[in-house]
């Protein structure tokens, strides 16, 4: 599900390839007698299906397989060096092993956490008050990566900096954290 998002945001603009081998294991575990693994089969698959029918995205299967490495993810290696590819995975711990092997790998779950606020709820930070906000005495700054900052009786502090506390974090469809 978070190629979904990816794929939403644009950052997979390029080719997104999928091997066939993989689909048709999910294909069969879709069958399995285990609740979980039938589950997370049925969950991918919907995924790819979704994957599929997007727009902008160059989403193909291939027919590559090496049938005589039995673990899949040297498996997806082998097909990554064949098509000269870099890896889109969350599974970080096979990570290490295919950095070392030359490939390049794309964490998703080291994406998410340098996606993730810079600050939380809770927590003070130093900022300037560059403007009014849109409520009376609020003030408003910016945080080093452009992230606007509302600071609830902030408009007296207009042009100084301060300590605030952050009471909390909301995302915009700007793609703007407010804090």
């Amino acid at each position: 599900p978070r190629l979904l998002d990816l794929a939403n945001s644009g950052l997979l603009d390029h080719q997104l390839v999928i091997p066939q081998y993989a689909i048709k294991e999910l294909q069969s575990n879709v069958e399995s007698g285990d609740d979980q693994i039938r589950f997370k089969s049925k969950k991918a698959l919907d995924t790819f299906k979704k994957l599929e029918a997007m727009p902008g995205l160059d989403i193909r299967t291939i027919e590559k397989d090496a049938p005589d490495i039995q673990e899949h993810y040297l498996k997806l290696m082998w097909i990554a060096r064949q098509i000269d590819a870099n890896i889109l995975t969350a599974d970080i711990s096979k990570i290490q092993q295919s950095e070392m092997e030359g490939l390049k790998v794309i964490n998703i779950n080291f994406l998410s956490q340098v996606l993730k606020p810079i600050t939380s709820a809770g927590e003070h930070l130093q900022i300037k008050v560059l403007r009014f906000g849109k409520e009376p005495r609020q003030g408003v700054g910016y945080l080093d990566d452009g992230t606007m900052v509302v600071i609830n009786g902030g408009a007296e502090f207009m042009g100084q900096t301060i300590r605030a506390l952050v009471l909390s974090v909301k995302s915009t469809s700007k793609f703007r954290r407010e804090l």
